[in-house]
């Protein structure tokens, strides 16, 4: 019940962040990246539960798989929440699993091959993909705004706390809450993309992926750590943290386009494609 009752916690930390906020005003795959995300890792803990209990699910291998094909069918950074995943398995799961779960891969990479195709024939024929926003502290500091609010210590603090927890005892802190493999698949999570984004933009000259959009899948296990650091404090203590991050996370918010010029919007998309803009238009005009 503590585990059900500690899951709101993230749901609250990533209702008040910037970047979701601003990418739910769009129409555009960000938001179901992060759903395919939030489901495959569901069913992909679910399965090596059962995996532990020597259970074949059936269920939950479909659910995953399909979740997974949803998922690169909708962005292709779904790749890099593939790899966190697989090392998570590689890390928790004994060498006797590995193979299952590589099956339930190769059955999702076979139901992409049709666009993996036409993705390797537009990366040709464009030679790359070029984000190039600069690997610089403006950069950083766009970011950490945008996915952890303003001012970013709180927040950054928590998550400092999330993470040194498990292995210093301090008086006034509470257990950790139960967590399905510990810190280990957030930490991956988040490593793990910012790792090949740093890489690529240091030693590619044609690829560079450095983007807020491209790091979306970040914010998830960054509300995650932000939670479980909220929750080492004993009750009072962190009711008063929870309401300073609200009543911040509501004064603060600033997703530089509240009110989207949408008529402008549909004019354009009217004159790029055609047909009068009546559909774009009932689209948009609200």
């Amino acid at each position: 019940s503590s585990g059900r009752q500690w899951g709101g916690w993230p749901l609250l930390v990533y209702a008040l962040m910037d970047q979701q906020v601003f990418w739910g005003q769009e129409v555009r795959q960000y938001p179901l990246l992060l759903l395919w995300l939030l489901a495959s890792s569901w069913f992909l803990l679910r399965w090596m539960k059962a995996q532990g209990r020597g259970a074949l699910p059936f269920g939950l291998a479909t659910a995953y798989t399909l979740s997974v094909i949803g998922g690169l069918y909708t962005h292709s950074f779904m790749g890099l929440v593939i790899l966190a995943q697989l090392l998570f398995v590689m890390a928790r799961l004994p060498r006797q699993h590995w193979l299952r779960y590589g099956s339930l891969l190769a059955l999702a990479g076979v139901a992409f091959l049709p666009w993996g195709a036409a993705f390797v024939y537009q990366f040709q024929v464009h030679g790359g993909l070029r984000h190039d926003w600069p690997l610089n502290g403006r950069t950083l500091e766009i970011l950490t705004t945008h996915f952890l609010g303003s001012p970013v210590a709180l927040p950054l603090g928590l998550i400092v706390l999330a993470l040194v927890r498990p292995w210093v005892a301090a008086p006034g802190w509470r257990r950790p809450p139960p967590m399905p493999g510990g810190l280990l698949l957030p930490v991956l999570g988040i490593g793990v993309p910012i790792a090949l984004v740093i890489a690529l933009t240091l030693f590619s000259e044609n690829t560079r992926l450095l983007t807020d959009r491209n790091l979306a899948i970040l914010l998830p296990w960054l509300a995650v750590l932000v939670a479980l650091g909220l929750s080492a404090f004993e009750p009072f203590g962190r009711a008063v943290l929870v309401g300073l991050f609200i009543l911040n996370g509501l004064a603060t918010t600033d997703v530089a386009a509240d009110n989207p010029p949408w008529p402008e919007v549909a004019a354009f998309l009217a004159l790029r494609r055609g047909g009068g803009g009546r559909g774009y238009r009932g689209c948009f005009w609200r």
